[in-house]
């Protein structure tokens, strides 16, 4: 038999899934031809299909290096791909793209790995010179939006998928994809109207039934978003996504005992399941059973999206009094804030303590952290080679360290602001007895913040005939100057301040005011830990945080914030009335 006749033996063996037996034909073949390119590349598909990848990736590269050939050069992309090593994967696709540059499938490769290693902008470049060669492809449209959605372009990515829906309607991809699309933007009734069309199309997706629960969860539609998690069941009922996701939705609606035994479910098919630990960390939390918590909450550390910390401490090192710390900060900068406080608990326990700060915190937190070294997190790799024995950890992973929460609690921290800062706003805005009152009511968390956030002319009984000061970050004077236009209402805002980025200025101007209005975010944990008077107004579901948790109205983290809770899912009158009636105070 010659060498072409074997090979087509080998290449049938494969497509029929007799791998096994092609593994051996072309071993044999490759003993007499030990640089048959094509054997190798028949040989590395055969161990692709067996999860071999070592094997496959190996034997892919001795046929591109006996002649490079598409298929095997595809094949080996292909392979990185999966394995997300898109820098491995860039220099093979480069080399395609210049031996074969009309081949439509390699430039949609070559765009997703431009993408993942941080070329976004040459990435929109291929896809738009695809869809000029190639208006027709479906394909196209799907990884275009699927971009541009990533980049958190919402609108462009709807528009890209509209255009593709005009090819093909009913495309399963592009429905999803439009449907996943408005659900980052919140916008969950046309989330909705798109899934639901695509779940026309394949009812035997998961994630697609899963994706669909978290839409009915948001329009507070709790059954039909059960009724949902079920179907999926009925497809797969030892997935552990199933009780996870169950899990959740009792967890948004604060039914913790019910979420608990769904995590626990989770847990059961599969105990390193990772979202399900980290979940049940935040329960325990929410719970106030910090020292149970940690065996949980110490997974957001390894989650696949949404990873929290710089270090993998998932194993919490031991620490004592010789140990020098790199701690770096994780979250948000109002959870940076709140996981400070526990520095002072632990620094007379260890020799030294480095700190690793986003930007915005530094110059405040130089006036306040006695004995700390802080660095920013532009340093922070520097820093890490010329001092590789630090024990590193990340903030929240300073929970496990404190073995007395009651005396923890019993001895608050407060910080100062800026004292020249602060002269200058008094001299701005204090210029009688008259009191102060500073508002935010806008989260930008991305997952809950329309959750969090309160609209700001529904705050009106709050800001007439008192003397207000805007603390809110964002582009929000034109809301402002649309509220001053109603009688009785005059919202100040310091127009030479950069709210977003000078975190030291904006504490000065909080120093300021003597009581503070707040919905969950950053200013309340600003406002918290400089001591100021507080009223911050929390939603009862969904974008409730843990350390704002249900057992009290005075925060224990900052004894200074009384929490008012929404009475009723998605409205704020009563809470902001209740607000009002405190403010008769000052």
């Amino acid at each position: 038999m010659n060498i072409q006749k074997q090979l087509k033996k080998s290449e049938d063996l494969i497509r029929s899934g007799q791998l096994d037996s092609a593994i051996t034909s072309l071993q044999s073949t490759l003993k007499k031809f030990p640089k048959q390119f094509q054997a190798h590349g028949l040989l590395g598909m055969a161990y692709a299909f067996k999860n071999n990848y070592s094997d496959a990736e190996k034997h892919f590269k001795l046929s591109l290096s006996s002649f490079f050939n598409i298929q095997a050069a595809k094949n080996l992309i292909t392979l990185l791909i999966q394995q997300k090593r898109w820098h491995e994967a860039l220099p093979w696709s480069q080399q395609l793209n210049e031996n074969f540059p009309s081949e439509k499938i390699k430039m949609l490769n070559h765009a997703l790995i431009l993408r993942n290693i941080g070329r976004v902008n040459d990435a929109l470049d291929v896809y738009k010179d695809l869809l000029e060669k190639y208006p027709q492809n479906i394909n196209i449209y799907i990884s275009y939006g699927f971009t541009l959605n990533s980049l958190e372009r919402f609108q462009e990515a709807i528009d890209i998928y509209l255009q593709g829906m005009e090819i093909e309607s009913e495309d399963f991809g592009i429905l999803y994809n439009i449907g996943i699309t408005y659900l980052n933007q919140f916008d969950y009734s046309n989330a909705l109207k798109y899934l639901i069309l695509a779940q026309h199309q394949n009812n035997k997706s998961i994630d697609l039934l899963l994706t669909i629960a978290v839409c009915y969860a948001k329009k507070r539609d709790f059954d039909a978003a059960y009724h949902s998690v079920e179907e999926a069941k009925k497809l797969e009922p030892n997935n552990p996504l199933i009780p996870f996701q169950m899990g959740t939705l009792f967890m948004q609606q604060d039914k913790n005992a019910m979420a608990m035994e769904y995590f626990d479910q989770a847990i059961k098919l599969e105990p390193n399941h990772i979202e399900a630990n980290y979940h049940k960390g935040l329960l325990y939390l929410k719970e106030e059973k910090y020292k149970e918590a940690m065996q949980y909450y110490r997974y957001r550390v390894i989650r696949k999206n949404n990873k929290f910390g710089k270090f993998n401490d998932f194993e919490l090192p031991k620490i004592n009094k010789d140990s020098e710390i790199l701690l770096s900060c994780e979250q948000g900068i109002g959870d940076e804030i709140l996981y400070l406080s526990l520095l002072n608990y632990i620094k007379d326990k260890v020799r030294s303590i480095t700190y690793i700060t986003s930007g915005k915190l530094l110059d405040w937190l130089k006036i306040n952290l006695d004995n700390i070294n802080i660095i920013t997190d532009k340093e922070s790799n520097e820093y890490i080679q010329k001092n590789p024995q630090r024990t590193e950890l990340n903030a929240a992973s300073l929970l496990a360290y404190v073995d007395d929460w009651e005396s923890f609690f019993n001895h608050p921290i407060k910080y100062s602001a800026s004292e020249s800062l602060r002269a200058g706003f008094e001299k701005k805005y204090k210029s009688n007895t008259e009191k102060i009152i500073g508002i935010s009511w806008m989260s930008a968390n991305k997952k809950i913040g329309d959750e969090k956030s309160i609209p700001l002319n529904q705050m009106s009984p709050i800001l007439k005939k008192n003397k207000i000061i805007s603390l809110q970050y964002g582009n929000v004077t034109k809301e402002i100057e649309k509220m001053n236009a109603i009688e009785d209402i005059n919202i100040l805002y310091d127009d030479e301040l950069d709210y977003y980025n000078d975190i030291n200025g904006l504490a000065a101007l909080i120093s300021i005011c003597d009581v503070v209005v707040t919905c969950s975010n950053v200013t309340a944990h600003i406002a918290g830990r400089l001591g100021i008077n507080t009223y911050l107004m929390v939603p009862k579901n969904f974008g409730n945080l843990w350390y704002w948790n249900e057992t009290q109205e005075q925060s224990k983290w900052y004894p200074s914030i009384t929490i008012i809770r929404q009475k009723e899912d998605m409205n704020w009158s009563e809470t902001i009335e209740t607000v009002r009636k405190n403010l008769t105070k000052y």
